[in-house]
């Protein structure tokens, strides 16, 4: 009998070792650190640079997608993140956040998205660092704090719109290398008064410099082919634009509310855009290249002190009104042919439509044409 209980007694003990050892195991699983490659996806942002902002895995990176958990004025973003290069600012990552005041770009950025920073009203300063790419549409949109920007030459191409309505910026250094200036691109930028274009640029979009004040002078370097619809409108005190011969379109109402007194226009000009002097009240007269075919509605409308157009042979079609509620009695046309040439031409049957009076000084013979002032 003694001799059964202590066999028990040796097989509960048995047993009870092996549940032991079997808890044991588990909880050496369970407390086990962490790899060392797990701790490096989990570590602090870098010193030095602003914390808690919020990243996007983009594949092999990460972009800066919002403000997360920072609460900087001043941001600072890191060139790497968990351990992998950062390379983006996302779309409309900072859209609408008022309290930024700065923010510094590592060079390890390439594109900045599509209304990233738009609408930060109290941003005063934008550091960027050479290697950045691309400026997305609207990017810096009524940043209406910043005063200067300087693009580094890394910069190939910037969005439509990217600093439309900084209302404060007093200078600007555009990249270089940049071949085009997008749509809207400094669109009511009220406060700047220059600007230099880069050598490289071929075109000029629409609304690109629209309602810039206090600008006063514009030179374009040659190789400019195009200028886009209301390009230059409601500059008021521009009064010189240099034309290079390179350009073959001028869009419409581009030089409309200006203060230019005198214009060259490029040789290689085709069409006189509809309302594309209208409201310039200081020009008084105007020669319009041969080669030129056609003067679209409305062209010199509201000229006020207008008095003498010299038109070639080359024009074949006149627009509606081209010199409606210009304020001289009498507007000199100096045609380049007869006046056989002249009526030959297709004219609008309201061409002549808000003048007071129109002599077309012709080879050969001068004709006076009285219009029927309409209210």
């Amino acid at each position: 009998m003694k001799q059964t209980k202590l066999y028990l007694i040796i097989i509960f003990c048995l047993i009870l070792s092996l549940f032991s050892a079997c808890d044991g195991g588990e909880v050496a699983e369970t407390t086990a650190p962490p790899h060392t490659s797990d701790i490096a996806n989990i570590t602090d942002t870098p010193s030095g640079y602003s914390a808690g902002l919020k990243y996007t895995n983009i594949g092999g990176a990460y972009a800066v997608s919002g403000m997360g958990e920072c609460t900087d004025k001043e941001i600072v973003i890191p060139d790497n993140h968990s351990g992998l290069p950062v390379t983006a600012i996302s779309d409309k990552a900072f859209y609408n956040l008022s309290k930024i005041s700065a923010v510094t770009i590592p060079a390890s950025i390439k594109t900045i998205g599509s209304e990233a920073f738009y609408r930060c009203l109290s941003l005063k300063t934008v550091n960027f660092a050479d290697g950045l790419e691309e400026i997305g549409d609207s990017a810096f949109f009524e940043c209406n704090a910043i005063r200067t920007i300087v693009i580094p030459d890394s910069v190939e191409h910037i969005g439509a719109g990217a600093f439309a309505g900084c209302t404060k910026l007093k200078s600007v250094t555009l990249p270089k290398y940049l071949t085009e200036i997008p749509n809207a691109l400094f669109r009511s930028c009220k406060t700047l008064p220059e600007i230099s274009i880069p050598d490289g640029v071929t075109s000029i979009g629409q609304s690109a410099f629209y309602e810039c004040e206090i600008i006063e002078t514009i030179t374009l370097p040659q190789g400019v082919t195009f200028i886009g619809d209301s390009a230059f409108s409601t500059c008021w005190k521009l009064r010189s634009i240099n034309l290079p011969d390179s350009i073959t379109e001028i869009g419409s109402f581009a030089f409309t509310n200006t203060a230019i007194e005198y214009i060259t226009l490029p040789k290689n000009l085709v069409t006189l855009s509809n309302s594309i002097f209208m409201n310039c009240e200081k020009l008084a007269t105007i020669e319009i290249p041969e080669g030129v075919t056609s003067i679209d509605h409305y062209a010199f409308t509201e000229c006020a002190i207008l008095d003498s157009v010299h038109i070639p042979k080359s024009v074949t079609s006149i627009g509606k009104s081209i010199f409606r509620d210009c304020g001289k009695a009498v507007i000199n046309i100096n045609f380049a042919g007869t006046p056989e040439e002249w009526d030959a031409i297709e004219k609008h049957a309201e061409w002549s439509e808000g003048a007071l009076s129109i002599t077309i000084h012709c080879i050969g013979g001068t004709i006076t044409v009285t219009p029927e002032i309409t209210q």
